[in-house]
């Protein structure tokens, strides 16, 4: 036997080391690249956040949080001391049933800024199930740092519904039940138009619990309520958009169905120089009507259009729409009357008291 088939056995079993060596390196190469695709793209995210979130509450030792960390008063109004009314579990929801129930919402002078929105579009989808989806875009006229937004359930304060004449005004029937899907954005513009409401340039922002003036793509949700403080310096040359469900909006009665609902409450503290609020329904509505206290034109068969200029502060911007009751079909809150001619006589009513 020569030398060269007595080593035969010992090459092939170097050979198999070698593979099992190469299997061994390959395995730990995909395991270091897995592990570093999960440290960048899921862990190192979060610690960054949360390395944020604790810079800035180091900061508060400096500057003093615009909102109170205190248990606000709607602690009494929980769902343990008063069974119509309860709040969500989700922080972004908001339930109520009775406006007795509800809590005082104000806005201190310290977070009032006397700035002027130049542009204030609204656009809201109208689903089969009542619900809105709204988008609501802001230019800002003037130079800041925070841009105050809110958002409104409707008449959550007005008088039970009995179909008597008053109640076609601002009944809490009109209310939406909870505000979800809270998000913000900033909008990359040059000539602001309604169409920047669909824009795809856009950043959304991040909510934390605190932030300071000179900070940018962030917003502070006040604790209990749907207002908003958005860290958006107007040299950033940004539109602010905001969108949102409005749950349960829609009113079907025996007749039509109907949205009554305030867009801007008459509390608004700023001066806005054009209001531009397109309602759309979910399809063509034989019988559809237009009502505000604006300018009122019926763009087609299924788009109301609400338009108003020069705004002064505390300016009520009011909306009515009404129209086929068939394209609902999935809404559960239902007067029992029949509403379409009391409507029709309580608009000309606030029509003429308004001349």
């Amino acid at each position: 036997m020569d030398s060269e088939e007595f080593n035969l056995p010992t090459q092939k079993k170097k050979n198999k080391l070698v593979k099992i060596i190469l299997i061994i390196l390959g395995i730990i190469a995909f395991l270091m690249l897995l592990g570093g695709f999960i440290f960048n793209f899921i862990i190192w995210p979060q610690m960054k956040k949360s390395i944020k979130e604790k810079q800035l509450e180091a900061m508060k030792d400096q500057y003093s949080s615009d909102y109170p960390s205190s248990s606000s008063s709607i602690d009494r109004y929980s769902s343990s001391s008063h069974d119509k009314y309860s709040s969500s579990s989700s922080k972004d929801d908001y339930y109520f049933t009775d406006p007795d129930n509800y809590p005082e919402i104000s806005i201190s002078e310290e977070e009032i800024k006397p700035l002027e929105i130049a542009k204030y579009y609204l656009e809201v989808n109208v689903l089969s199930n009542g619900d809105l989806l709204v988008k609501e875009l802001k230019t800002i006229a003037g130079k800041t740092d925070i841009i105050h937004s809110s958002i409104n359930l409707g008449y959550v304060y007005g008088q039970r519904f009995r179909g008597y004449d008053e109640h076609f005004i601002d009944s809490y029937i009109y209310s939406g039940r909870a505000i979800e899907d809270v998000k913000i954005y900033g909008v990359n513009y040059t000539i602001p138009n309604f169409n920047l409401i669909n824009s795809e340039d856009l950043k959304e922002f991040e909510e934390l619990t605190f932030a300071r003036p000179g900070d940018y793509g962030i917003y502070v949700k006040k604790p209990q309520y749907f207002e908003y403080k958005i860290y958006q310096p107007s040299h950033y040359q940004q539109a602010s958009l905001i969108t949102y469900k409005i749950k349960d909006a829609v009113v079907v009665h025996n007749d039509v169905a109907e949205i009554n609902y305030p867009f801007i409450k008459p509390s608004y503290p700023t001066k806005i120089g054009e209001v531009i609020i397109k309602v759309n329904l979910p399809n063509d509505s034989r019988y559809l009507n237009g009502y505000s206290n604006l300018n009122v034109v019926k763009s087609s068969q299924r788009q109301i259009q609400i338009n108003g200029f020069n705004l002064g502060v505390e300016s009520e911007v009011r909306g009515r729409v009404v129209f086929d009751k068939s394209l609902v079909y999935q809404v559960t809150k239902f007067s029992n009357v029949d509403a379409k001619d009391k409507i029709i006589e309580v608009e000309e009513k606030l029509k003429e008291e308004n001349k």
